[in-house]
């Protein structure tokens, strides 16, 4: 006779690892301007920003059916926007 494998026991039909987190929405932007002073003298400001529109990216959910708290999440995976300016003189 067939015997079939020990499983854990599983919460309703969906198949296991079937949860999905969030995307990731990150965006990095700089812009730059050069100004000649003289043939050979260049001043350049930059300004530089990282996660540019300020979109949380979230952790992952809890992933297990006996913590009360399924399917939430409690953190953000990446650092909020930074900028950053910087003058730099070429000659």
């Amino acid at each position: 006779m067939f015997k079939h494998a020990i499983q854990d026991p599983r919460f309703g039909n969906a198949l296991p690892n079937r949860l999905r987190s969030n995307g990731v929405n990150l965006w990095d932007l700089a812009v730059l301007k050069q100004t000649k002073i003289s043939e050979q003298r260049i001043i350049e400001f930059r300004w530089e920003l990282f996660n540019a529109w300020n979109h949380p990216v979230f952790g992952g959910a809890v992933a297990s059916p006996e913590n009360p708290n399924f399917g939430r999440t409690f953190g953000t995976q990446k650092d909020p926007r930074i900028m950053q300016v910087g003058i730099k003189y070429l000659f």
